[in-house]
């Protein structure tokens, strides 16, 4: 036996798998309503912070950002939900690239040191949601390379990508190589 108590929590969605190809999602998805009352024994819903959603494939978000699915009060003995029914929401855009010609490259240089790159800039491909690209002013781009830590000579910086991120390894120029 325990108290019966009465709770107001936000659902939580569960995504899986994929959007379709060329899409992207922003932010978080929401549900629709965003909060469910549900009532059930004291001791089962007073740890919770939010009920689960069944599951949702993000290829059904993919075409307008909305799919429909249900409160998960499995696992939850005798719990009962005022709402059933759910919408999940997300902002769900196509990919837009966006090439940069001649990016400058800076280096705020410490006292008494003098920073040069060869070349001066690069060219840049920013990919990502459709508003993000367009809302980019490509002449407020910049690549800053912080040198404080970065031993004093002649130094290559060779580009690696690792994790779907640009970075570059940093060696002194060799016998064989430029800087």
């Amino acid at each position: 036996l325990d108290k019966l108590v009465t709770r107001k929590l936000p659902p939580r969605p569960l995504l899986e798998g994929e959007l379709p190809e060329g899409r992207v999602m922003i932010g978080k998805a929401r549900t629709e309503p965003g909060e469910i009352v549900i009532s059930g024994a004291e001791k089962i819903i007073s740890d919770l912070d939010s009920i689960p959603t069944f599951a949702v494939d993000r290829d059904d978000l993919g075409k307008d950002g909305r799919a429909d699915t249900k409160v998960d009060l499995s696992g939850l003995l005798h719990v009962e939900s005022d709402v059933e029914d759910l919408v999940i929401t997300a902002r769900v855009e196509s990919i837009k690239d966006l090439g940069i010609p001649s990016v400058p490259i800076e280096a705020p240089s410490r006292r008494g040191m003098r920073v040069q790159f060869t070349p001066d800039s690069l060219d840049v491909v920013i990919s990502g949601a459709e508003s993000l690209v367009d809302s980019l002013d490509p002449a407020d781009l910049k690549l800053v390379v912080d040198v404080a830590d970065l031993p004093d000579g002649q130094l290559v910086f060779a580009p690696v990508v690792r994790d779907g991120g640009l970075f570059f390894e940093v060696r002194p120029v060799g016998d064989t190589e430029e800087a």
